[in-house]
């Protein structure tokens, strides 16, 4: 055989890449997880602001953090709501798993 030959290709082999794929999408570093795949559909609330405070589902905070702090603790609970009622999609480890999620990455805001 010749060594500067090229490569052989099988005619019949797939493309390596599908050249009408969509292109892949990358994860926003920015953004909370809890937020973007919540666990078992359950939606964390938004926090507004509102003349200078922050709130979450009519709660005001002076500062962001304990806003945050409560967005994440209204989703946990809300997640054990639906886990109790009966949704066995989820478990006490994926709702404790989504609110630590939740509180290590940035707070949502409306």
């Amino acid at each position: 055989t010749d060594p500067n030959a090229p490569p052989a290709t099988d005619p019949n082999a797939p493309p390596a890449t599908d050249p009408n794929a969509p292109p892949a999408t990358v994860a926003d570093p920015n953004a909370n997880v809890a937020e973007t795949n919540p666990v078992g559909g359950v939606k964390m609330p938004k926090i507004a602001k509102k003349n200078g405070n922050f709130v979450v589902n009519g709660s005001e905070f002076k500062n962001l953090d304990a806003a945050h702090g409560r967005q994440c603790d209204v989703q946990h609970n809300l997640c054990f709501n639906k886990l109790n009622s009966g949704d066995k999609s989820i478990t006490n480890e994926d709702c404790d798993n989504q609110n630590n999620n939740c509180k290590n990455g940035p707070p949502v805001l409306a």
